[in-house]
């Protein structure tokens, strides 16, 4: 199920085993490459560039606003719920083999490096 809505370009690749919920909504670049074996519910607005890797084995429930830059690589084997809020550059690499629950609100620069077992 996907809706997107773009001012700029979005290039998206989906490969689903399972059920993925995607709303994007872009006014710069948004790359999205997204495979699932579980549930994706991801919801991205840029108004700068989204670049984001999502693996998921389990569930990932990822909610991305940026008015900057987010890179943001994330493998689950469990359970991820992640809410990034960017004015700035927010680099995420989050790997799971259990839960994370990650707020991150970034006015600069976040380098954010998360492994879980």
């Amino acid at each position: 199920r996907s809706n997107q809505t773009s001012h700029g370009i979005i290039r998206s690749n989906q490969t689903s085993h399972g059920i993925i919920r995607s709303k994007q909504t872009s006014y710069g670049i948004i790359r999205s490459k997204q495979t699932s074996h579980g549930m994706i519910r991801s919801k991205q607005t840029s108004h700068g560039m989204i670049r984001s890797n999502q693996t998921s084995h389990g569930i990932i429930r990822s909610n991305q606003t940026s008015h900057g830059i987010i890179r943001s690589n994330q493998t689950s084997h469990g359970i991820i719920r992640s809410n990034q809020t960017s004015h700035g550059i927010i680099r995420s690499n989050q790997t799971s083999h259990g839960i994370i629950r990650s707020n991150q609100t970034s006015h600069g620069i976040i380098r954010s490096n998360q492994t879980s077992y």
